[in-house]
């Protein structure tokens, strides 16, 4: 079979109408061994794109107005209270879906400006955005750019289990986990119940139970006595 010819550049191309032409061109079936991870990445850093304009889009709808005169562009301040029920109508998504998605992209688009240029530009995907999604909404709007301006850089050459163990202190500094000393005996057996495994490799070690206080025992009663009633 003869190899299809693939665009010099590929790797360099930003995320955009054109990539995508460029890409819809190339037949998959015919690419030469040696260029399929450059075409892959490619088309990963294009779906990035996508997948960020299409929360984009999810947010842009939740600050519609309700009832707009026809032809009007006029956006609310917040989300709307019925964005999420218009787009589940017009999807046909379920209601809990509808929701979710719809949280997510106010959190992201407007809350952490960096993380969703990043995913704009093709640097991060949804599963890296989602791990900054849970860890980041609910702080500081100040704490969020500090920690972003770290993290985010480094985020692509990261896994979302490595990104979810990280560790971020108040001042905005991204720090790795240590490596544990493969040479060390552990002083005590780590027992399985004690730790909470989420599905992006994150771990949650839960604290000691707090030593309970022994009550007294009761004094000594007579057998003979009276019941006190």
């Amino acid at each position: 079979m003869e190899a299809v010819v693939v665009p010099e550049g590929l790797a360099a191309m930003p995320p955009g109408p054109a990539l995508a032409a460029a890409l819809g061109a190339i037949e998959l079936d015919r690419v030469p061994h040696d260029r399929m991870l450059e075409v892959l990445a490619a088309q990963h850093r294009q779906l990035n794109h996508e997948q960020a304009r299409m929360v984009a889009t999810l947010a842009e709808v939740g600050r519609c107005e309700t009832i707009p005169a026809p032809g009007l562009v006029a956006r609310l301040s917040r989300p709307g209270r019925y964005a999420a029920e218009e787009t589940r109508a017009a999807l046909y998504w379920t209601r809990n879906a509808a929701d979710s998605e719809h949280d997510f992209a106010e959190s992201v688009v407007h809350a952490m400006p960096v993380v969703f240029a990043a995913w704009w530009s093709g640097d991060l995907d949804r599963p890296r955005v989602r791990v900054f999604d849970r860890y980041l909404t609910g702080l500081a709007p100040e704490l969020i750019a500090r920690i972003c301006a770290v993290a985010v850089p480094v985020a692509p050459r990261r896994t979302t289990g490595q990104l979810a163990r990280g560790r971020y202190r108040s001042r905005g500094e991204f720090l790795d986990p240590p490596l544990p000393d493969p040479t060390a005996t552990p002083t005590e057996p780590e027992e399985q119940h004690d730790r909470i495994r989420y599905d992006d490799g994150a771990i949650l070690r839960r604290p000691p139970p707090e030593p309970t206080q022994e009550r007294a025992p009761p004094p000594p009663t007579d057998p003979f006595e009276p019941p006190p009633f």
